[in-house]
């Protein structure tokens, strides 16, 4: 039912898309001047519009394209924003999963996603990953942000090198080493959360993250220098979903990229 419902959205779409280039095609023949011009470029991208849903459904078909709704152009990007910026935006992921399953396919601003969150589909990507058939397709702003030498920005053999160099540091054997102090600044945690008698906030979970990595990293925890990754990391991660890579002074994108260059000062001043 899932994919004979993906299938239909095309076939409906198609249909109105082509009933669309015919009435514009036959405005053609009785317009003038500014008339005509309007009515041949709606004309073609009527014919975009058919060319781009035909090659959807072929992939549809060829079962090479997950099932889920793709929605009509500006239409879908209009409510895509809403979404993000009314903050739902996990919520309609969850929705997607729980109607079309852990893989499942959307469109934002007219390129094609899939998304997986299932064990075995997150398996066969990271199986096609080390075997370099995976290619790093970020938007340009977080390129930038993530920084030239990050290891999300790479791919192929270079990405596989250094992957082999980080691994190590995170098998079972070495996460031994700093076990000890990981138990004592979970403990600590938790006794100052059940002593307050009060609901813990996600924003104590994330400096919990952070004091771990504090102290797996350098064995003690400074409080004031984990409160302060932890304001330039939110400034940080807000850069991921602005649409600009130009560096206005006061801007979002401003303020996470100069956020950036603040959390590598202070792992550098450590």
């Amino acid at each position: 039912p899932i994919v004979l419902s993906s299938l239909a959205e095309h076939l409906v779409k198609l249909a109105l898309y082509i009933v669309l280039a015919k009435a514009v095609r036959s405005a053609l023949g009785s317009s003038t001047g500014l008339t005509w011009v309007f009515n041949s470029a709606a004309t073609l991208l009527a014919l975009k519009m058919i060319k781009g849903e035909l090659g959807l459904l072929m992939k549809r078909l060829t079962r090479r394209l997950p099932p889920g709704y793709l929605g009509f152009p500006i239409v879908r990007d209009v409510r895509a924003l809403v979404t993000i910026f009314s903050g739902k935006l996990m919520d309609q992921l969850e929705a997607s999963r729980q109607n079309y399953g852990t893989i499942f396919t959307s469109v934002f601003f007219g390129r094609t996603n899939i998304t997986a969150g299932g064990q075995e589909d997150l398996n066969w990507l990271f199986i096609n990953d080390r075997k370099a058939l995976t290619e790093i397709a970020w938007p340009p702003n977080i390129v930038m942000l993530l920084g030239p030498g990050a290891v999300a920005n790479q791919s192929g053999k270079y990405h596989r090198v250094l992957r082999r160099l980080l691994e190590p540091y995170f098998a079972p054997t070495f996460v031994t080493n700093y076990l000890k102090v990981m138990d004592e600044t979970t403990l600590a945690d938790l006794d100052d959360w059940c002593s307050t008698g009060q609901f813990v906030s996600s924003e104590e979970f994330k400096m919990y993250a952070l004091r771990l990595f504090y102290a797996s990293s350098f064995g003690r925890i400074d409080e004031s220098i984990v409160a302060t990754l932890h304001d330039d990391f939110k400034i940080w991660i807000s850069g991921f979903f602005t649409f600009t890579t130009l560096r206005i002074s006061g801007t979002s994108f401003d303020k996470a990229m100069k956020a950036r260059d603040r959390i590598l000062d202070t792992v550098d001043n450590l």
